[in-house]
């Protein structure tokens, strides 16, 4: 007799507790932290993009006023549920996965609330401002694209660069891992990013933040930090 060629996720769910009860209880709670993250997001451009009809800007402000009630109702269903849905015997695993389904959406959503932000704030960068921090700490500057695409860039040399000069290996914990892939990758990454850096500080759609929901071209005084400024090397070279 043949054994089956795969396995669906019902396979993995003790009949006690049954598929769907667990399939639809998991998006519970992941549909509450999306509109728990992502409303506080979205919500004054969301607000923005709608100002000019009436009927949808009072909808959707009420809908942001009682936003943190919606969630926080939405989150203690979900809970009472878990609670009347437990099973003699089936404790163990369910309150394993209870935990489990928790620390994933802290993984997933907890980078987004990072994120997301930025995009907004300005694909390239974005400046967050707080009053009740001084020094350095009140303007933070949160790269977003140019750290992604060095990574992409890094990744690509170092296959690059190990592939066909690769002699010397780096790690045990890794053999295919090389010392002149590493070098080459950190080399070119170091190049490409004061090349990209001057590239992209140039468009005003990479550093202007959005305001609302659109998708149409911005317009900003990008401040100091992207205005091309010369310097001299002299003033580096020590003096005898």
């Amino acid at each position: 007799m043949a054994a089956p060629c795969c396995h669906s996720m019902a396979d993995f769910v003790p009949a006690a507790i049954g598929y769907n009860t667990y399939y639809i209880h998991h998006r519970h709670f992941f549909f509450t932290a999306m509109l728990f993250v992502y409303g506080r997001i979205l919500s004054q451009r969301l607000v923005n993009t709608v100002n000019s009809d009436k009927v949808l800007y009072r909808l959707v402000s009420n809908l942001i006023k009682y936003h943190t009630v919606v969630c926080y109702s939405l989150y203690i269903t979900g809970f009472i549920w878990f609670i009347l849905t437990l099973k003699k015997k089936m404790y163990k695993y369910q309150f394993g996965q209870y935990a489990w389904t928790h620390m994933i959406l802290i993984v997933v959503f907890g980078q987004s609330s990072f994120t997301v932000p930025s995009i907004f704030e300005g694909i390239f960068w974005s400046l967050i401002h707080n009053n009740h921090l001084k020094g350095w700490l009140s303007e933070v500057h949160i790269w977003f694209l140019l750290p992604a695409t060095l990574i992409v860039i890094n990744d690509i040399a170092a296959y690059f660069f190990g592939f066909f000069f690769g002699r010397t290996p780096l790690i045990k914990l890794s053999p295919k891992k090389t010392w002149e892939g590493f070098i080459g990758a950190s080399v070119t990454t170091i190049i490409s990013a004061f090349m990209l850096a001057n590239i992209m500080g140039r468009s005003q759609w990479l550093t202007c933040p959005r305001k609302d929901l659109s998708t149409g071209w911005l317009d900003c005084d990008p401040g100091l930090l992207f205005k091309p400024e010369s310097y001299s090397l002299l003033g580096w070279t020590p003096h005898r």
